[in-house]
């Protein structure tokens, strides 16, 4: 079975416009809060609108799809 490329809680994802990942921990309608952790190991949690979000691909070399 190939994985989805859903977003869900549990699933790494960043920005479209950044590089930092983020873990989702909630999913309501088009709003996904994340956290991640900052420069500082200070753990960070913000919501945002789906469409601001992009699934970051964590397949590593050699996995079959």
């Amino acid at each position: 079975e190939i994985m989805s490329d859903k977003i869900q809680v549990g699933s790494v994802v960043k920005l479209k416009s950044e590089t930092q990942k983020m873990t989702v921990t909630k999913i309501r309608g088009d709003t996904i809060t994340c956290c991640w952790f900052n420069e500082v190991k200070d753990l960070q949690e913000h919501e945002f609108a789906r469409q601001a979000i992009a699934k970051v691909n964590e397949k590593t070399k050699g996995e079959q799809s």
